[in-house]
């Protein structure tokens, strides 16, 4: 307090509560009146953060508190004139001052200012005006709040004297309020969610959500911002989850006021910080997902048994544990556009239950077809955005909340499991099968089909798949089905059968290929990759045979009928089934080709016995046209002789031998009696000394086809004949003589005949 003044010094024996007063140690009191030339003048400085609620409540008030004016005042005020200033203008209910105090104007950006009974200073601002006193070239901003405390008798401060402008007052608490701001951008997972399994190609993922209200990435966070100023932030349209912490790596989408798969970004460009709270938190939704065939769970179709094909079928899609902290009193589901074009949906919003009930109906009764393959075959889709509205405070009107993506598609309906499983031998009609028109039909039972199947089969629709469109119920429908398996069916027609309460069933047959024999296929199915046999449906198996007929050509009719070749029939055997087949050998005759039922010449292998083998894959029998059985026809010729005629000598000059020539003939020909006269010279007459050339006469072949009626027997088939040979020896006369001739006694004349043309002769 300064030294300076006029004092009046009055001692008394109470304390005077108006006026500032000294006691001593006697308990004796001293008021004290301070007159106007007194100057007590005296300041404090506080950063007033609009934002923290603790420090400014949620009347704009900031409070000085007593404690923290006498910290900041007591090197200046040490007998706490301040407090008694502040009490005594306070009284005891407080005094609250607008527009000016004490006829001192209050500064832009407080609205009024009330002087507490405890000492302490409480400051109401005007948050437009307070954040309006910002200094854009400081980038401060400071309210400077004077607070006079002596006044004259009219109730106006008295100024400081020093002060030229007068508007200091003479006694006087300066509060300097630095006005500050924080900014605080949060992104958070909006509710809903549900942990499950997802299938990722052979491997499945866990997925495990960010809990609701937890921060998806870390907050823009400033603080201690000067009031007014601004800032720039952008808030993004999606945040990236990790691959495994979101439903098939979808991203964490921005709800700002709609929630939409394609969200715009939040974009702040100098901004200005207003009073109070500068937080926002913004809510990103998440993408829930039960998926046929991709996640653990599915919707599953229910079907009312007695309802028509109109009345479509539904689906409930439980939300009680993905949406469970939704406030499902004000939930509401937007599906996405429907772009199918053979059904229609509904929604309807079951609040207690916390769940969809969804209706698929099919367009119009053209769309019946499409319709049901969709509820048998291939499930339905749905697809769309569950969000809830909450009323902020100071509102009446709610706003959007949470938001959570709904990615659904049900099971298809359940089939009674029926496979019907056949043998067609392809070459012959029967038993449901017709070879010229190349089908095979079959009725399903009642038990195996709904009673939608059934109406839309007594409207008399059909249900047509081809090879191409059941391709992909056989992949997913059978472990052990490959292309191969359904590549002889072309098509499948099922219709109304004749008692009404049937199915029947057409499936054409394709002749153009025989790759596997066995035709497993579905014409409705139900169930999941892997499943072998699927879980239900409608499945046909048809096993392909074909039988080998052979048969013999080129034998003689009147060929005996113990050695005529018999031929069975080789049946049922597999399509695409390989089979050796050998022809029968016949005494006298070898297989010299053979041609199948198309009169193709096969290529076959000789054998030494004179039969033949040729290697058949069992096919349809045709490359077009109606089917045959497979076949043979082995043809036969007359094998060739093999043989030859023996050897003999006669002397030069002497007659031909008298005795037949030895013939060798083959083990299957019967030899005749042979006389001399079936034997002649071959094309040779001479009688010089030497070999020569003996063959069998006309008499000899006559006589050999007499003997051996079942063959031809001719100079043609006798070409390979080797042959026999007359030798003509030459005749030799040795004479022993003397010098003159004279025969020596004892040695008569000798006569060598056996021995050939150049032979050499010893004599003794």
């Amino acid at each position: 307090m300064a030294k300076t003044g006029t004092y009046a010094v009055n001692w008394s024996g109470a304390k005077d509560a108006t006026a500032p007063a000294l006691v001593d140690q006697f308990g004796d009191v001293m008021n004290l009146v301070i007159d106007t030339k007194v100057k007590s003048q005296n300041s404090i400085t506080a950063n007033v953060d609009t934002s923290d609620s603790t420090k400014v409540n949620a009347d704009h008030q900031y409070t000085f508190s007593n404690a923290d004016i006498v910290s900041a005042t007591k090197a200046n005020d040490p007998n706490g004139m301040v407090t008694a200033f502040i009490k005594n203008l306070a009284g005891t209910s407080g005094k609250t001052y607008e527009g000016t105090m004490n006829g001192l104007p209050i500064p832009n950006g407080v609205k009024s200012v009330t002087l507490n009974a405890d000492g302490s200073v409480t400051v109401t601002f005007d948050p437009d005006k307070a954040t309006a006193n910002y200094d854009k070239a400081t980038n401060t901003n400071v309210i400077k709040l004077v607070l006079p405390f002596t006044v004259d008798s009219n109730g106006q401060y008295i100024p400081d004297t020093g002060d030229t402008t007068n508007k200091t007052p003479l006694d006087n608490l300066t509060l300097n309020m630095n006005m500050q701001a924080d900014l605080k951008l949060a992104y958070q997972a909006a509710a809903g969610g549900a942990d499950t399994t997802v299938k990722d190609g052979n491997s499945t993922d866990n997925v495990a959500y960010v809990q609701a209200g937890q921060d998806l990435q870390s907050p823009v966070t400033r603080n201690g911002l000067a009031l007014g100023s601004t800032y720039s932030a952008t808030v993004p349209a999606t945040i990236n989850a990790a691959s495994t912490a979101n439903y098939q790596g979808a991203s964490y989408k921005l709800i700002n006021g709609v929630a939409t798969n394609d969200p715009n970004a939040v974009n702040f460009n100098d901004t200005q910080l207003t009073f109070g709270g500068n937080t926002s938190t913004y809510l990103y939704a998440k993408t829930y997902g039960s998926v046929w065939n991709v996640t653990s769970t599915a919707p599953s179709l229910t079907d009312v048994p007695s309802a028509p094909v109109s009345d479509g079928i539904t689906t409930t899609i439980d939300l009680s544990n993905a949406a469970k902290d939704f406030n499902w009193q004000t939930v509401s589901f937007q599906p996405d556009a429907n772009t199918a074009a053979n059904y229609t949906t509904t929604v309807t919003v079951n609040k207690d239950a916390k769940s969809l009930t969804v209706t698929y109906k099919p367009r119009n009764a053209a769309a019946d077809l499409d319709f049901l393959a969709d509820t048998y075959q291939d499930g339905f889709d749905l697809n769309g955005w569950l969000t809830d509205t909450q009323t902020p405070d100071g509102s009446k009107t709610p706003v959007m909340h949470n938001a959570l993506y709904v990615k659904t598609k049900t099971a298809p309906l359940k089939l009674a499991d029926f496979t019907k499983k056949a043998t067609i031998n392809v070459a012959k009609s029967g038993d449901g099968y017709d070879a010229s028109a190349k089908t095979y039909t079959f009725d399903v039972p009642s038990t195996a089909l709904s009673v939608k199947q059934l109406a839309l089969l007594a409207n008399g629709q059909k249900l047509v798949l081809t090879s191409g469109s059941s391709q992909a119920d056989l992949e997913k429908g059978n472990s052990s089905v490959n292309a191969d398996n359904w590549k002889n069916i072309t098509g499948v027609t099922m219709s109304l059968g004749a008692d009404g309460t049937s199915a029947h069933i057409v499936a054409t047959l394709n002749t153009a290929f025989a790759k596997s024999n066995v035709q497993k296929g579905a014409v409705l199915t139900l169930g999941a990759d892997g499943d072998s046999p699927l879980a239900s449906g409608i499945h046909l198996e048809l096993t392909l045979v074909n039988d080998l007929k052979q048969q013999a050509s080129g034998l003689p009719a009147d060929l005996p009928k113990e050695s005529q070749p018999v031929y069975p029939t080789e049946a049922d055997q597999a399509l695409n089934s390989r089979f050796v087949a050998k022809s029968q050998a016949v005494t006298g005759y070898a297989v010299v080709s053979a041609a199948d039922q198309n009169n193709k010449t096969l290529q076959i292998t000789k054998n030494a016995d004179g039969s033949a083998s040729y290697a058949v894959n069992y096919d349809w029998g045709v490359e077009t046209g109606d089917p045959v059985a497979d076949q043979i026809t082995w043809n036969y010729a007359q094998a060739e002789i093999d043989g030859s005629i023996g050897s003999q000598t006669k002397v030069y000059g002497k007659d031909d031998p008298s005795t037949p020539y030895t013939v060798t003939l083959p083990s299957w020909l019967t030899a005749p009696k042979w006389t001399k006269d079936d034997f002649e010279r071959d094309n040779d007459t001479s009688e010089d000394v030497g070999d020569h050339n003996v063959k069998l006469s006309a008499k000899g072949i006559s006589d050999l086809a007499a003997a051996n009626k079942s063959f031809t027997i001719d100079a043609t088939t006798l070409a390979k004949l080797t042959d026999g040979t007359l030798t003509i020896t030459p005749t030799v006369t040795v004479e022993y003589v003397d010098q003159d001739g004279n025969e020596l006694a004892g040695k008569k004349a000798v006569d060598i005949t056996d021995e050939k043309k150049g032979a050499t002769i010893t004599i003794a």
